[in-house]
């Protein structure tokens, strides 16, 4: 079982986002969901090919080990001079440290042994839900972006929109291409522009 994290604490907007990203193993999808329930954080769940392969969590899951793997995705100080604790929202941290070590008990005294599930689709219908709330909640800081990067992040969202209101029979390998590719786009837009962690206001600890 493997427990990651990275990039954790970031803000991609100006306007408040407080969403964070979970890449289960389906096996451990109702394990996330209670160990991040009630807290101030929004924990979105999405399948692990949506964390692209960038991180440590990628050799787990090709040696089939249960995995979840935690994130903010990348802001555009990522990578950059600027990516110093100045960019880190710690009050947003620590309530993933918080999830993430009660999800850590959870597992462990839980009387159910996680297994990999080599089955699960690569993306589900499930992650296009997750895809829309996160879209939705963005909505209000997208003024950050030029005006055809923000109607391109429209478009990825209708998009998702469309996927999502055809319902889960409907849902199929060209659905699931769109979101991979989706995602992958707008990654790359929230990456982009000037180094900026978005802290506007202190926030209570």
């Amino acid at each position: 079982m493997a427990l990651l994290a990275d990039a954790a604490g970031a803000e991609l907007l100006a306007a408040p986002l407080t969403r964070t990203a979970a890449a289960p193993i389906a096996a451990l999808e109702a394990g996330v969901a209670a160990a991040t329930r009630g807290g101030p954080l929004d924990t979105l769940q999405v399948s692990w090919i949506f964390g692209q392969g960038r991180s440590d969590y990628l050799p787990f899951i090709q040696a089939q080990v249960p995995t979840v793997f935690f994130s903010d995705s990348t802001g555009p100080c990522y990578h950059t001079p600027g990516d110093d604790l100045g960019a880190v929202d710690f009050h947003k941290l620590k309530h993933q440290i918080d999830d993430a070590a009660r999800l850590a008990r959870d597992l462990a005294s839980g009387a159910t042994t996680p297994t990999f599930d080599g089955d699960t689709p690569l993306a589900t219908y499930e992650d296009a839900l997750s895809l829309q709330a996160f879209s939705d909640a963005g909505e209000p800081g997208l003024a950050r972006f030029t005006p055809e990067e923000q109607q391109r992040l429209r478009d990825i969202a209708a998009t998702v929109d469309g996927i999502v209101a055809a319902g889960p029979d409907a849902f199929g390998p060209d659905d699931a291409t769109a979101l991979l590719t989706g995602a992958a786009q707008a990654v790359a837009l929230y990456t982009s522009g000037e180094c900026d962690g978005f802290q506007r206001t202190p926030r209570r600890r």
